[in-house]
């Protein structure tokens, strides 16, 4: 009997010890490979952007429909253009040339219909920028997979991994 409470004890001992050495589920790698370039593509085009896709991703970007026709159009402020390869670039537009200019270029690729992941290759800044400072970086830096959502005023590109 003592032989089989002591094979009881070390098999709650071990069961209870594998469960402190079971590893959490690591979250999904999201990867630009994962993606596509859809044939009818919902961004393609010149949107002013609230934030600019740099190195540091925001939770969401709200995008809104730049008209482009016209020959006296300057554009001021954040924007964004997504072409139909799957490239988009980023800048922001002052009036005056005593500002800081921030720039980055990328990659999209989306995994449905409504789901895309932004990646940065480039990120840029010059002018006058203060504490920031002017700095110019190249790499990779997935910015995340992201939902798109329609109201009436904008296109959002909602974080989801």
């Amino acid at each position: 009997m003592p032989k089989f409470i002591s094979a009881l004890v070390v098999l709650g001992l071990s069961l209870s010890l594998t469960g402190c050495f079971e590893s959490k589920p690591k979250p999904p790698v999201v990867s630009i490979s994962q993606g596509k370039i859809l044939e009818k593509n919902t961004l393609v085009g010149l949107w002013h952007i609230d934030e600019l896709p740099m190195d540091t991703p925001q939770n969401a970007y709200y995008l809104s429909w730049i008209e482009t026709t016209g020959a006296d159009n300057y554009i001021f402020g954040n924007y964004i253009e997504f072409d139909k390869d799957g490239r988009f670039s980023s800048s922001y537009a002052a009036e005056c040339g005593n500002d800081c200019f921030p720039h980055s270029e990328g990659l999209y690729r989306f995994v449905s219909d409504d789901e895309v992941i932004l990646q940065a290759t480039k990120v840029e800044q010059r002018g006058y920028c203060g504490e920031n400072g002017e700095f110019n970086k190249s790499g990779e830096w997935v910015l995340g997979k992201f939902k798109i959502e329609k109201d009436k005023e904008f296109v959002v590109l909602k974080k989801i991994l």
